[in-house]
């Protein structure tokens, strides 16, 4: 139950942060739990001196302010949203980002260009935003976090309404980008709860899976994903009860709801835990959880699809494959075999 402990504070710590922009000129010095004076120092680092000192800063806060470590991704995206005001330019500003944190530095870049100089562009012609990365390195991760950036972009022109920015995702010719633009739009919905302009309207605490459920067959597996962090903030990390939602989903969505639930616990423990062996040890005792042998498995599955992503690479992911040990059999080529796919390879 320790571990479900830690999740629980993991995921309540992902809502702390609610500045985007404009960068400010009087936010040098910051208090530790100030999320919005720290937010603003990284947009006015990026404003002044680039990306690059920018995540210089936001490493060295990482390592010592667990409000930071918690909320990383979204701090990322702050990093993001400024590079874009800078460059003005989607392959530009990738140019000089960072991975770190989940990529959110990707996805707050597509998010700002969308919200302002690229409007026209994705709502009029949406193919066009992510064009010259698709052509680049199809299905790489930086076409991944373009197509998953457009996402947060249109929550932004539409005020946060799910629906309204699902169909512009729709527009997009292809099925790779239209789902990871779907996955944008879910993951914006949870971050928006506290948005003091536009809080969301989506959100059912009493059935989080709820949105899910009513939405059409095509958005689900997307909005899995989110909405199962979110059912975890509402069950104030009880994992156990979460598996159960999976199980009431029914069997073709209890598979994907699984993983799911393994992607979350990999997130929650790499924003939470101090070291690798700490992550790999408590994400693995989180799958251990699961009801069944197969749920298991598919936790364990999520769970290290996850570790290569956030880490851009396999070694971080082996470790976490010696703590799930017979959970997850192949763990390894596994673990490879998603890393070259991101990376845009067969």
């Amino acid at each position: 139950m320790a571990a479900c402990v830690v999740g629980a504070a993991a995921v309540v710590a992902l809502n702390v942060v609610g500045v985007d922009d404009p960068p400010s000129r009087g936010a040098t010095n910051c208090s530790t739990s100030d999320a919005e004076c720290i937010a603003r120092r990284y947009a006015r680092l990026v404003e002044r001196f680039g990306p690059a000192r920018a995540f210089k800063a936001f490493r060295s806060d990482y390592g010592s302010n667990a409000m930071v470590r918690a909320s990383c991704h979204r701090f990322t995206h702050v990093i993001g949203r400024a590079a874009a005001l800078r460059d003005g330019d989607v392959e530009k500003a990738y140019r000089a980002g960072d991975r770190f944190c989940g990529s959110g530095y990707y996805h707050g870049v597509v998010e700002k260009l969308v919200e302002g100089p690229a409007r026209a562009t994705a709502l009029d012609r949406p193919d066009e935003v992510c064009a010259g990365l698709r052509r680049r390195a199809k299905r790489s991760v930086d076409h991944f976090n373009c197509a998953h950036g457009l996402g947060h972009g249109f929550m932004a022109v539409r005020a946060n309404d799910v629906p309204r920015s699902l169909k512009l995702c729709d527009r997009l010719r292809s099925g790779y980008e239209r789902d990871n633009c779907y996955a944008g739009v879910f993951m914006q919905n949870v971050m928006a709860e506290n948005d003091t302009r536009h809080p969301s309207r989506y959100l059912d605490a009493e059935r989080p899976l709820k949105l899910c459920e009513d939405l059409a067959t095509r958005y689900r597996r997307a909005c899995l994903e989110r909405q199962i962090l979110y059912a975890l903030e509402r069950y104030r990390g009880d994992f156990r009860s979460v598996f159960g939602l999976c199980a009431g989903l029914g069997a073709r969505y209890r598979a994907e709801c699984d993983r799911r639930v393994g992607g979350a616990a990999a997130e929650l423990n790499v924003s939470s835990q101090p070291d690798l062996v700490s992550q790999s040890q408590a994400t693995a005792g989180l799958c251990r959880l699961a009801p069944d042998a197969g749920a298991r498995k598919r936790c364990a599955e999520g769970a290290v699809g996850h570790f290569v992503y956030y880490y851009d690479g396999t070694d971080e992911a082996a470790e976490l494959c010696r703590a799930l040990g017979p959970l997850a059999p192949g763990c390894d080529q596994a673990a490879e075999t998603l890393y070259r796919r991101s990376r845009g390879a067969s």
